[in-house]
């Protein structure tokens, strides 16, 4: 009898088809690769309404080697321009399927696939941790954008009855709610998580507009000053610095990590990317996050805070504790979209 192994392949390497400017999808994208060990280092590939790749995203999705290409909801199959370079995923994943290879308890250990906060965390954080958090404020849409994707998120925990010496309580109790009550502003820790309300009213748990006001000023993404951004950007990406989020603690050495796909032997990759528009627009996002995904340090700033904070972007670029500390050294390019006012 001839001996033979079974073997999967841990962490995967995903590439998430997205529709243009569909927000919400990205949102629960972003909610996945969160609990996904490498989920930093996944993909992002826009489709139009009807499937098809945005031009140039086909060869970097081939040059990606997804091991899954899941597509968005409303799509049924994959559409290709081309037939070369060709696809060779173990599987494409349509959106309803997801759940059978994607976890929803990130918590869990069975799928191996999930990535993890020690059980401890909650009542014996890492004293020399500082996590930042993505919030959100209706005046600063772009940077608010820019924080959930700099950081990620998870989906709040619902509600679950559990019963103590007879009486039944309600908690919310999950990974996010692990990360975020440490975080919270004094006196306002339980409103980190879905709880019960005055006159029992079900409370559920807090958005990103929420967390501006109960997370500490010290641990929030700041949504202004071109510095103070480029700072959060970059430092959450560079892993040795203890900056922490819920998208950067799935990388590789906070625990496991897809391979780096540089690709330096095809391309000049620059140390640092700042994308540069007038507003932060879905483009931006995913620009944003596809450099992330191949190691490439990324920033984004929008025209008039290039304009108006100049001077304190200039000493910050030269700065040894500013750019040439997370570049070591490298290039800093700038990129805008061309022909785009936006």
């Amino acid at each position: 009898m001839q001996d033979f192994a079974i073997a999967t392949s841990s962490p995967w390497a995903i590439a998430w088809l997205v529709k243009a400017d569909d927000w919400e999808h990205l949102e629960q994208v972003i909610h996945h690769n969160c609990t996904l060990l490498g989920g930093t280092d996944n993909i992002v590939v826009p489709v139009s309404e009807d499937g098809i790749i945005w031009p140039g995203y086909e060869l970097f999705l081939a040059l990606y080697d997804a091991d899954f290409i899941l597509v968005p909801p409303g799509v049924p199959q994959l559409s290709l321009q081309s037939a070369r370079p060709p696809l060779n995923p173990f599987g494409i994943v349509e959106w309803n399927q997801v759940p059978q290879i994607i976890s929803d308890n990130s918590m869990g250990w069975a799928s191996g696939q999930a990535a993890q906060v020690r059980l401890h965390y909650r009542s014996v954080p890492d004293p020399l941790a500082h996590d930042l958090v993505a919030v959100a404020d209706a005046s600063s849409p772009d940077a608010s954008r820019l924080a959930l994707i700099a950081c990620g998120d998870l989906q709040a925990a619902e509600l679950e009855p559990s019963s103590f010496n007879g009486e039944v309580y309600f908690t919310a109790h999950g990974y996010r709610e692990t990360i975020l009550s440490p975080l919270a502003v004094e006196g306002r820790r339980g409103e980190a998580s879905a709880r019960v309300g005055d006159n029992d009213r079900w409370l559920v748990g807090p958005n990103r507009e929420d967390l501006a006001s109960i997370i500490k000023d010290e641990n929030k993404f700041p949504l202004a000053g071109a510095v103070e951004i480029l700072e959060a950007c970059t430092s959450l990406q560079h892993l040795s610095m203890g900056r922490y989020s819920f998208i950067n603690r799935t990388a590789a050495n906070r625990r496991s990590g897809t391979p780096r796909r540089r690709l330096t032997h095809l391309f000049q990759i620059p140390g640092m990317v700042i994308l540069v528009s007038k507003h932060f627009g879905f483009h931006e996002a995913v620009l944003f996050w596809n450099l992330r995904a191949n190691q490439v340090v990324t920033s984004w700033l929008s025209f008039s805070q290039m304009v108006d904070e100049r001077d304190a972007i200039s000493h910050w670029l030269d700065s040894d504790f500013g750019a040439s500390f997370y570049t070591f050294g490298g290039d800093v390019a700038f990129a805008s979209r061309k022909g785009r006012s936006r």
